[in-house]
């Protein structure tokens, strides 16, 4: 339903898909924050007012 995750400015690549117009765009890195990803059953459970995420990681680092 629900999914948490931590951003690291070390290793970016979190993207998420913005709903608008379809374009993907970079999560920001802010220190103590989490990132809340709502999924396809909780979007299903409110009658589609929360939108599931559509995301991806993409590795821009190399090694870690």
């Amino acid at each position: 339903m629900v999914t948490l995750l931590a951003t690291f400015q070390e290793y970016p690549g979190l993207q998420v898909r913005w709903w608008k117009d379809n374009s993907i765009i970079d999560v920001p890195h802010k220190p103590g924050h989490l990132v809340m990803n709502i999924g396809d059953l909780l979007s299903h459970t409110t009658g589609g007012k929360l939108k599931a995420t559509k995301h991806r990681v993409v590795d821009t680092c190399g090694d870690r």
